[in-house]
């Protein structure tokens, strides 16, 4: 795996013009299949300032097209009165763009915004890498998010530690969580899981971070297929791991949440099943099928349930972490480094393969 490491881009932006990285090397980055940027934004004014980093690519140097469908970085509050820092990541990582030059395109928003902006970016050839979204193909991922990746901090939690304003999904469908309410934030951990891998944390009191644009079907309409990589932190009953953005009412939509005893997790979409192979402040990957039939299944670990209809409501709209909407369910106090949703059930193949990138990732016992 070929990796460098550049200043891409430094300067004072002021108004809504958008600018470019420049100095000659827009055919080094473009020489890399994927691209991670970092930096800060200092002595910014003007009303409401945001900052957009969207990754652009070009066959030719002349003709330029958006890598991904939605800015890498993506309309992010400017602090006016510190440094705001930031980082983003280029999209899907099954894409494998063969254009000969890539460069960045740094605009400001709000009202007469100005600003000093430093931006150094990462680029890697990551030629036979394994990931959820390669080994289920990209048309069937409707999101995946992993906590090394696309993570944007703002401030800090009542813990002291870094706050998630912004989890990306690298899927390429844009379907990122974000947390606009500074006391609503998880905490970030960059190296909180087995392996030394990076988590987001939710604290059981009142973190959550939603994910609007990403609504799910009734499962007997479309199967929806959950993978994720979790720690419960505490037990109590009804609170939540995942679950729907909206309706605000007393139904679980393509839900998971700790029911009826410590420490089983539940999933449920009307109806329920209940798995308890998941000790507390074990990580382990938890699997789950909604297929409005007996086929659903939800397993934890080693330990597998099928046999019981989870349910098939439907009219929900966006996805949470940390409570599901359901009004007796409480906010779930959990780890999790890592979430993929697919708009189908996958193969006995491809799961193994899942749990075989989970292994090497994460490092035994967690499958």
């Amino acid at each position: 795996m070929r990796l460098f490491h550049e200043l891409v881009w430094e300067g004072y932006v002021s108004g809504s013009a958008a600018v470019y990285s420049k100095h000659g090397l827009e055919a080094l980055l473009g020489s890399a299949d994927q691209l991670s940027f970092a930096g800060y934004a200092a002595g910014i004014t003007g009303t409401s300032p945001t900052l957009s980093v969207q990754v652009e690519q070009s066959f030719d140097g002349i003709r330029w097209s958006n890598r991904n469908l939605n800015p890498e970085l993506n309309s992010l509050a400017l602090s006016t009165s510190a440094e705001t820092n930031f980082a983003g990541w280029d999209g899907n990582p099954s894409a494998r763009p063969t254009a000969a030059f890539a460069r960045l395109r740094i605009a400001l928003g709000g009202t007469s915004p100005a600003g000093h902006v430093r931006i150094w970016a990462t680029g890697r050839d990551p030629e036979g890498e394994t990931t959820p979204v390669t080994i289920l193909g990209a048309a069937s991922v409707l999101q995946w998010c992993r906590a090394d990746r696309g993570i944007t901090t703002a401030g800090v939690t009542i813990y002291g530690n870094p706050a998630v304003s912004n989890w990306a999904d690298e899927s390429g469908n844009g379907n990122d969580y974000v947390q606009g309410t500074a006391s609503q934030r998880p905490d970030y951990g960059p190296h909180s899981t087995p392996n030394s891998q990076a988590a987001i944390f939710f604290d059981g009191v009142s973190q959550q971070i939603v994910a609007s644009a990403l609504s799910l079907p009734a499962p007997g309409t479309t199967p929806t297929y959950a993978w994720l990589v979790v720690s419960q932190s505490t037990w109590t009953l009804n609170h939540s791991i995942f679950g729907a953005d909206g309706p605000s009412d007393g139904n679980s939509y393509v839900a998971l949440y700790q029911s009826p005893t410590t420490p089983t997790l539940r999933q449920a979409c009307g109806s329920a099943q209940d798995n308890g192979g998941l000790a507390l402040s074990t990580w382990g990957r938890v699997e789950c099928a909604y297929t409005n039939s007996t086929s659903d299944f939800i397993k934890c670990r080693s330990t597998s349930v099928t046999g019981t209809n989870s349910g098939n409501n439907s009219g929900s709209t966006g996805r949470r972490l940390g409570k599901t909407n359901n009004t007796g369910t409480g906010f779930g106090n959990f780890g999790i480094a890592e979430i993929v949703y697919v708009s189908r059930i996958p193969t006995a193949a491809e799961r193994a393969a899942l749990d075989a990138y989970c292994t090497d990732r994460y490092g035994t016992g967690l499958v």
